[in-house]
């Protein structure tokens, strides 16, 4: 029986740095994230390549890409964390030591992370490698059970083709399907734990009313209520 080998590939951003820059989904001046892009290629979970990409901005409530000016300082990533809030940081990087951010987010920044989350969490965005497991051992199951209902309607004489080429057929149509089935289930797993890390990230590090966001959340799907809900019962739990 052959086994598949998942390759998979996807970019991690490893933060370096901090500064101020504008996020135009949110609509203002917020923290940003000094990313460096590093493009990772894995055989099933282990990495086998690292190839640096340069460096990235990114708006650390959001987490989109920002476009910033080269004159813009920044601050390493030990010097402000985003409990420390939003003040503390613009004190620390002028001019923008002489701005005010909004003590809470607005609305259109609620629906700036709740629209980012919902992209994140796209079928079209799940990674094969945060799947490779569950397509492994689907294919396997898969494999076996075809295997042994091959062999069984052989031995019921249901079938007049020779065992080897029959067996080998079922086998392959089982590693097919049962790779498929078990990437589909995990794949709608896997949607509703991308859009739960982004927000619960951003509930972690900012003062937002989560039921405030279950209000918004309503117009952005049911992948993005599951998400919320998984948050409110982990703010429960933590309370």
């Amino acid at each position: 029986m052959s086994f598949p080998v998942l390759i998979s590939w996807n970019t991690v951003f490893e933060q370096a740095g901090w500064t101020v820059g504008h996020c135009s989904h949110c609509g203002q001046l917020t923290a940003v994230r000094v990313d460096n892009a590093v493009e990772v290629v894995r055989i099933y979970l282990y990495p086998v390549h690292r190839r640096a990409m340069g460096q990235v901005a990114r708006c650390d409530f959001c987490e989109r890409p920002i476009r910033l000016q080269r004159s813009v300082p920044t601050i390493g990533l030990s010097e402000w964390s985003p409990p420390e809030g939003l003040t503390a940081l613009f004190d620390t990087l002028p001019p923008f030591n002489e701005i005010r951010p909004p003590d809470r987010p607005t609305t259109k920044r609620l629906r700036s992370l709740l629209s980012a989350a919902r992209e994140a969490a796209s079928f079209y965005k799940v990674n094969i490698g945060d799947i490779s497991i569950s397509l492994a051992v689907g294919a396997v199951l898969g494999g076996v059970l075809a295997a042994l209902i091959g062999m069984s309607l052989f031995d019921a004489k249901l079938v007049h083709d020779p065992i080897d080429r029959f067996v080998t057929l079922c086998v392959v149509i089982g590693l097919a399907v049962g790779a498929s089935s078990a990437g589909i289930i995990a794949a709608v797993f896997q949607r509703v734990r991308t859009a739960f890390d982004k927000i619960n990230t951003a509930c972690a590090n900012y003062e937002i009313d989560v039921g405030r966001l279950d209000e918004l959340s309503a117009d952005y799907g049911k992948v993005i209520q599951q998400a919320i809900q998984r948050v409110r019962d982990t703010t429960d739990l933590g309370a």
